[in-house]
């Protein structure tokens, strides 16, 4: 099992980029999401904030699924000026 917290893109929104000099992402509206990641062999599952107890593990969950079914994309950063580039590309 790994858990841990991660930034997950909510849905829409405007283009965000991530700020070194911040320490945070940019952009004229936040999208990003800072969210509890577990992964159980291929069950991923996150929530709003870490489950303290295996009831609220159960309860808690923003979202359950199983990676099986999934669809891979890559992600290659880049620096450029000062900026991250996360751009996104189908494989």
């Amino acid at each position: 099992m790994t858990q841990g917290w991660l930034f997950k893109k909510s849905g829409g929104g405007e283009k965000q980029s991530w700020s070194p000099l911040r320490g945070k992402l940019t952009g004229s509206r936040s999208n990003w999401k800072r969210r509890w990641f577990r992964l159980e062999g291929p069950l991923l599952t996150y929530y709003e904030r870490e489950p303290k107890t295996q009831q609220a593990r159960e309860k808690d969950a923003l979202y359950k699924g199983d990676l099986r079914q999934a669809q891979v994309a890559l992600v290659l950063a880049t620096w450029i000026d000062s900026t991250l580039l996360l751009p996104y590309m189908d494989i």
